[in-house]
């Protein structure tokens, strides 16, 4: 098959150098303005090519998000998600589920969310001491 109308590539860039992740992505962007339509999986969102218009966030395996790349980076959620403290302007929800964390520092108990998965997402989601 030379001419393909679909090319599926699951972590194309894992484990490139940053010369080899511009060549392909250079490729990639030649064959998506000859009309193949791609499908990239990635883990992170700074690896989405620049040509790339649309976009999807799996979470737990399901397609929770789905739009233009420029709104799903800016919605909250996704940041979250994608582990983003770059993202300017972005307010992050307030805590759906809480569940108990141990701080190392004061070994005193915080409630956040779940979904907050790096110190600095926890710290902006209104921790709630509850004593050590």
């Amino acid at each position: 098959m030379t001419d393909p109308q679909l090319l599926i590539l699951d972590e194309p860039f894992d484990g490139l150098d940053v010369n080899s992740r511009q060549q392909l992505a250079a490729l990639l962007a030649d064959l998506h303005s000859a009309g193949i339509t791609l499908v990239l999986v990635l883990n992170r969102f700074d690896e989405i090519p620049e040509f790339v218009q649309f976009a999807g966030v799996l979470a737990d395996c399901t397609l929770s998000e789905t739009g233009e790349k420029s709104s799903l980076l800016q919605q909250a959620l996704v940041a979250q998600l994608a582990h983003s403290e770059k993202l300017d302007g972005i307010t992050l929800p307030e805590p759906d589920v809480h569940r108990p964390v141990m701080r190392w520092q004061t070994r005193r108990r915080v409630s956040c969310s779940t979904t907050a998965w790096s110190p600095i997402t926890i710290a902006r989601s209104s921790i709630t001491s509850h004593g050590p």
